[in-house]
């Protein structure tokens, strides 16, 4: 659903700035989640050995 608002900014608005800004804020956000989990997972691996 996001992902259609950025391919319309891109494509049929020719808001290229817009369409960039929310492709980054997305991808800041998809990498906080990642790093996320991934420190939550070390966290859970430690106190099981």
């Amino acid at each position: 659903m996001i992902a259609n608002v950025i391919a319309s900014q891109f494509g049929a608005s020719l808001n290229w700035p817009l369409g960039s800004a929310l492709a980054l804020v997305m991808l800041v956000i998809v990498l906080g989640i990642i790093s996320a989990a991934d420190r939550f997972e070390r966290l859970g691996q430690g106190r099981l050995a």
